[in-house]
């Protein structure tokens, strides 16, 4: 997450959520049985590889307002709070390795 000042290279970014909740026997509930478009699903990818909306918004075609926007109803439909817990959920439900 370069934005916040932090950077984690690939190992440690694939690493770092199973580490967390195995550490911490964290278990995120997530909503289950979620469906996406094909545009949702396309943001979560590119937010997995760590894209701005930004450039997001710019590989997709989009405003960045646009990509923020499908981001909240992202965030509401799997249940989470943040781009972190979007992301573990994309690792643990495979549609990111």
């Amino acid at each position: 997450m370069h934005e916040n000042g932090y950077y984690f290279n690939d190992l440690v970014n694939k690493a770092l959520p199973k580490k967390l909740v195995i550490k911490n026997n964290i278990k995120p509930s997530f909503n289950q049985n979620v469906e996406f478009s094909e545009r949702e699903h396309e943001v979560i990818k590119l937010i997995c590889e760590e894209k701005t909306a930004a450039e997001i918004a710019k590989e997709i075609f989009l405003s960045p307002r646009s990509v923020e926007g499908i981001s909240q109803r992202l965030f509401e439909k799997v249940g989470v709070r943040n781009t972190a817990g979007l992301v573990m959920f994309a690792i643990k439900n495979g549609i990111v390795t």
